[in-house]
Order: structure tokens, then C-alpha cells, then sequence
């Protein structure tokens, strides 16, 4: 029997999914919702129960996409493109003791490789409580290089474990989703940075060893806790790049503020100035107002005005002149 192809095409060249795409979907969601002891219902999974042929006509199509959305109901929170890559990922593997997924093993030798460079760098004579000290433009050499790279091992391991415990709590879940594998990576990286700048900025903060000795393996346990702050902070930095950006945010908040302060005390000086100039001018108005009535009711009286006119204005010149009297 001749075989339909029933996969698409879309408007940039990329395949769409076909039928036996779906297909295959809904069987591997099938078999995940088994083994998780998912309630079923048989009348929607019915499709599945005969075998697969692209030449199916459109009535068991449609009764595949109402299984396909069926199933998604069931295994939700899982996409069915994680359902698919566990599938894949099952069989015997030396790397399976990482992990059921590439990314999740990635992750796992990253976050052994990070902790054991850690632990080794450690161990140098060029990393103690004397370099540790130092800034990014304070050391030169290997004993700077060791150093950053410790810190950045540092920054590794926090950011390492960050991406780790989010997977596995949502694998646990069943909520983890392949599609975002770049997201962890991209986290990774930030971690990075964060837990180096982090560990950098706050180097104002650490005071210097005041000891007598600057041996480090003279110093007691207890000695050496303020030359911890940098590594941990490396590592903080790393586990939540958050953080760092709050910090930086909040700073740029506060020049921002600061600036914001000092235009607005511009605006505000300049208004009052606008305001005393505008009351100087309404001032000398007034009294050159009250000025030429002062000299028309001297004509009014000399050319023999009656009292009520001249009643009038004297009323008109009591007001002028009370408004001038007033402070503005």
C-alpha cells in the first residue's frame, strides 16, 4: 500500500509535525502516564489501540488529535518533547549514573570539575590568607591568576549547584521541559560573572590580616573566617545572579535619586524666582495704578465732580492700595 506523507511545510523551510509524529507522541505520553500510575480513560485513547498508517483517513485524524490533547491533560505538568528525550535517553549507559538527561549529566561533570578545581587551587601556596586579600588591581602574576580562578571556581560550583537543585526539583515534579536547556546554560554563565564581581566589589569591606604571623597554616579555624567572605561571596554570586543585579539596580537607583534631588531643587529655586519677579511686577502695577487715580481725583475735586464719583474712586483706591500693602 502507498504510503501519504502528511508532513508540511512552513513558511521558512521548517517541517511542521506529521501525523506519525503525533503518533508517536501520544504513544510515548502513554507509556509515561503507565508508569506513573496516571488515571486513563479508554474511550479517548480508542485511536491507538490499531496500528498506525499515514493512509488513515481524516475521521481517525481527528480522533488522534483528541487523544493527543487528552494526553496532554494527563502528563501534565511534562511537555511531551521531555517524555520523548527520556524515552530516548533509556537503555544502558555509563553515563546514566549522571543523569537521564544530556543536560543534567553536562551539568553534573561541570559541577565536579568546578569543585574540584576548587579544592585544588586551594591547595596552591600562591591562593593563601596573604592573596587572598588582594584586589583585581592589587596582585600580579600566578599568584593573581591562581587567585581569579579560584574565585571563579568558586562562582562555578554556586552556579553549578543552582542549575542542578532547579532541575532535579523539577524533575521531581515532572515539570521539566528540555526546550529551556540554553536557559540554564545562559544562568550559568551569569553565575559566573556575578560571583566574580560580587566577591570583587566587596573587597573594600574585608579588613587586612592584623596577625603576627603570615603563615596560613599558623592561623587557627577561626582565624580564617574573614578570608572566607570572598570565596563564599563568589560563591552566593554564583548560586543567585539575582542578587548582584538588585545590588547594582539599587545603586543606579540611588545616584539616579540623588541627581533627580538636585534637578528638582533647580526647578523649584527657579520657580520661586519666577514667582518673586511676577509679584515684584504686579507690585509696581498697583502702585502706578494707585498713582493716576491719586492724580484723577485731584482734577475731579478741582473741576467739582459730585461726591459720589469721587466716593467711588476713593473705593477703587482703598482697594489698590490695601492689595499693595499685603505681603505676596
Amino acid at each position: 500500500m502507498e504510503k501519504k506523507s502528511t508532513q508540511t511545510t512552513g513558511q521558512k523551510g521548517e517541517t511542521t509535525p506529521s501525523v506519525t509524529d503525533i503518533w508517536r507522541e501520544c504513544e510515548s505520553m502513554l507509556k509515561y502516564a503507565m508508569k506513573q500510575g496516571k488515571p486513563l480513560e479508554k474511550e479517548p485513547l480508542a485511536v491507538l489501540e490499531t496500528p498506525f498508517s499515514e493512509s488513515t483517513d481524516e475521521d481517525k485524524v481527528s480522533q488522534l488529535f483528541i487523544s493527543y490533547n487528552y494526553l496532554l491533560d494527563v502528563v501534565k505538568p511534562t511537555s511531551p518533547r521531555t517524555i520523548t528525550a527520556l524515552e530516548q535517553a533509556e537503555g544502558p549507559s555509563l553515563f546514566r549514573i549522571f543523569g537521564p538527561l544530556p543536560i543534567i549529566r553536562q551539568f553534573m561533570v561541570v559541577a565536579l570539575l568546578a569543585l574540584t578545581g576548587m579544592i585544588g587551587i586551594s591547595l596552591s601556596p600562591h591562593v593563601n590568607t596573604d592573596t587572598i586579600q588582594l584586589s583585581m588591581l592589587q596582585g600580579s602574576g600566578p599568584d593573581q591568576m591562581l587567585r581569579l580562578v579560584f574565585l571563579v571556581s568558586c562562582a562555578s560550583v554556586g552556579a553549578a549547584f543552582f542549575a542542578l537543585y532547579k532541575m532535579n526539583n523539577l524533575m521531581a515534579r515532572g515539570a521539566f521541559d528540555v526546550s529551556d536547556s540554553h536557559v540554564y546554560w545562559s544562568q550559568f554563565v551569569l553565575g559566573i560573572v556575578a560571583g566574580l564581581l560580587l566577591s570583587e566589589l566587596f573587597v573594600a569591606f574585608i579588613e587586612p590580616a592584623n596577625g603576627e604571623t603570615t603563615d596560613s597554616t599558623a592561623a587557627g579555624p577561626l582565624d580564617s573566617l574573614a578570608f572566607l567572605l570572598k570565596p563564599v561571596l563568589a560563591i552566593l554570586g554564583g548560586f543567585s545572579a539575582n542578587l548582584l543585579y538588585r545590588i547594582l539596580n539599587k545603586l543606579v537607583s540611588t545616584v539616579e535619586t540623588l541627581f533627580k534631588e538636585e534637578a528638582d531643587d533647580i526647578v523649584a529655586q527657579r520657580e520661586f524666582q519666577a514667582q518673586l519677579q511676577a509679584q515684584e511686577r504686579s507690585a509696581k502695577l498697583r502702585s502706578k495704578t494707585a498713582n493716576q487715580l491719586l492724580s484723577l481725583k485731584q482734577v475731579m475735586v478741582k473741576h467739582q465732580v459730585p461726591e459720589e464719583v469721587v466716593g467711588q474712586l476713593d473705593q477703587a483706591l482703598s482697594g489698590i492700595i490695601g492689595s499693595t500693602a499685603k505681603p505676596g
